[in-house]
């Protein structure tokens, strides 16, 4: 049998920089045996391109480099196919906005997504004759019109996280929920990070929503013994999921600990974390490429997450707890999943005073035995396993 074809439509510009789960999903299916060739598409507007560009001349490391010109190459020729490993391409379709509140700006991203998803066709069908699934990430501006006009043999909606909890624009919450309504009662299959999302989105879908929570790739973040271990560290975008006044009070509370952050701030944050960073035990790092953020882990000795549990995050299956576990440290995070889920092996906090207690705990463990469990969590939840089910349940049901 002829091995299947997969196109991922992703909903933001971000191939190379932070490892989400689409990216992961690309390049897993891109390595497995039942698949022929993978290809990945963005949406990018003007705006952000000018970011990337601006990103790429200001990149404080040649890994942050790369991955901003890897995003250049991509965006010109719009659905220019850009090779990214063996059996997987990478390209961009540019939208002149995200955000179609006027009916001129609709229309224009309209015509030149339909222009885009033809010439994405043709080169398709030149570089991959046979079966077809694509993946559809909702929402984005462009996935409606795009699946109108690129044909698939099987469509699969992936839903990562409840999307519209985390808007705060009343206009764009509605955007994102029409496209729901209308993408997913055309979907082969519907697929979920979490049982609250399956649950939330059930009343678009026509079948049962079923759950394939993310996961890590083991090789990427083997455990290693680090020479001087310090402090404790955190990676991630650094939004409004973030818990600011719980960061406030346990920087206040151990003085003599160092607590380093890692990511983008987004600028809702900036003020708040301007006034954090005045503190002499707290480092806000800027970015790292995704490639840097191993080492960054193994060089701290406790791995935390202090994401909000709220309706915000209530959809949420955080790939960073994957990661940290499988370098083996210890792990203190609030109780969003996989947290909650995982309390035998992550030191899983439900207030100020405890995740204090539990910071404590971490910081002073010394028990091979919880090394070696985290690690045996770790391999339980390999993005191997996952996407070879996921293709498995693909190739049967199209089959």
């Amino acid at each position: 049998m002829s091995p299947i074809h997969f196109t991922l439509l992703w909903r933001h510009s971000d191939w190379g920089l932070y490892g989400r789960r689409h990216e992961v999903f690309g390049r897993e299916l891109a390595r497995h045996p039942d698949v022929g060739n993978v290809v990945h598409v963005e949406a990018v507007s003007p705006k952000q391109i000018l970011n990337h560009f601006r990103g790429w001349r200001s990149a404080s490391t040649e890994a942050l480099r790369d991955a901003r010109a890897r995003q250049l190459r991509k965006v010109i020729p719009p659905t220019r196919l850009v090779e990214a490993a063996n059996n997987l391409y990478v390209t961009s379709f540019v939208i002149a906005s995200k955000r179609n509140y006027l009916a001129s700006v609709a229309a224009f991203n309209e015509h030149i997504v339909r222009w885009q998803a033809r010439r994405l066709s043709r080169a398709r069908r030149r570089l991959l004759p046979g079966r077809h699934c694509t993946i559809a990430y909702l929402p984005a501006p462009y996935i409606r019109t795009t699946l109108d006009v690129l044909p698939t043999d099987f469509l699969v909606a992936d839903l990562i996280d409840d999307v519209p909890a985390q808007v705060e624009d009343d206009q764009l919450r509605h955007v994102y929920r029409e496209s729901y309504r209308s993408v997913l009662p055309k979907c082969d299959w519907v697929i979920s990070t979490s049982q609250h999302v399956a649950e939330t989105f059930q009343p678009y879908a026509n079948s049962d929503i079923d759950v394939i929570r993310n996961g890590v790739r083991i090789n990427n973040f083997s455990h290693t013994e680090s020479e001087q271990p310090s402090g404790v560290g955190y990676v991630g975008n650094i939004n409004q999921t973030m818990n600011v006044d719980l960061v406030d009070y346990i920087t206040r509370q151990l003085p003599d600990t160092t607590f380093k952050f890692a990511g983008p701030v987004h600028s809702s944050m900036k003020s708040k974390i301007d006034s954090l960073q005045t503190r002499s035990n707290v480092e806000f790092l800027g970015p790292l490429a995704k490639s840097e953020v191993p080492s960054f882990f193994h060089q701290c000795r406790v791995l935390f997450s202090i994401k909000r549990n709220d309706e915000i995050t209530a959809g949420n299956d955080s790939m960073k707890i994957y990661e940290y576990l499988a370098t083996g440290r210890p792990v203190v995070s609030t109780p969003v999943s996989p947290a909650d889920r995982l309390s035998d092996v992550v030191y899983t906090a439900y207030d100020k005073k405890e995740f204090i207690e539990k910071l404590r705990q971490a910081l002073t463990e010394d028990n091979p035995d919880r090394i070696q469990r985290r690690l045996e969590v770790a391999s339980e939840n390999a993005w191997e396993k996952r996407i070879d089910s996921f293709v498995d349940a693909v190739l049967s049901r199209l089959n």
